[in-house]
Parts: C-alpha cells; sequence; structure tokens
C-alpha cells in the first residue's frame, strides 16, 4: 500500500527525472557542434537566398525604371577601362 508521502515522493521522483532529462536534452544540443554548425550554415545560406533575390529585383527595377542611367553607367565604365589599358600599354 501506498501512502500519501510515498505517493508524493514517487511524484518529486517523476517530476526530477524529467528535469533531468529535459537538461540533458539541452546540454546535448549545445555540444553537439556538428548541428550546430549545420544549423547556422543554413541560416546564412537562408539569408544570402533572400537578400539575393532582394538585389536582383532592386536591379530589375532600376532597370527599369531608368535604363538610360545604367547605359550610361556602363559607357562610363568601358571609357574608363579603356583610358588604363591605353596607359598601361604606354609604359
Amino acid at each position: 500500500m501506498t501512502t500519501p508521502d510515498t505517493a508524493r515522493i514517487h511524484a518529486d521522483i517523476q517530476a526530477t527525472r524529467a528535469e533531468v532529462g529535459q537538461t540533458v536534452a539541452a546540454l546535448t544540443a549545445r555540444l553537439d557542434v556538428k548541428a550546430r554548425a549545420r544549423a547556422k550554415r543554413d541560416e546564412i545560406k537562408a539569408n544570402i537566398s533572400q537578400v539575393a533575390g532582394e538585389t536582383r529585383t532592386s536591379a530589375v527595377t532600376f532597370w527599369n525604371e531608368r535604363p538610360q542611367v545604367v547605359v550610361g553607367a556602363g559607357t562610363v565604365g568601358m571609357g574608363l577601362l579603356a583610358v588604363l589599358l591605353v596607359r598601361k600599354v604606354r609604359r
């Protein structure tokens, strides 16, 4: 027969076991360096994909709104490259 005290003790033991199990699981997760590295890698990849998508959208929007500016900037860039190449060849 169980008395109220033994029932309370058994309940305390079960609660303690559950707490210890949670603590062990948390420590195991913190010590699993490979899993943490994979999770961080996946997080970074997701962020890079998001930023790349936003950048592409911004570039396409800019091109659609002001194509003459993009063409002008490209022309200036090619002109500067040509001047640098001519100077290098002359030296």
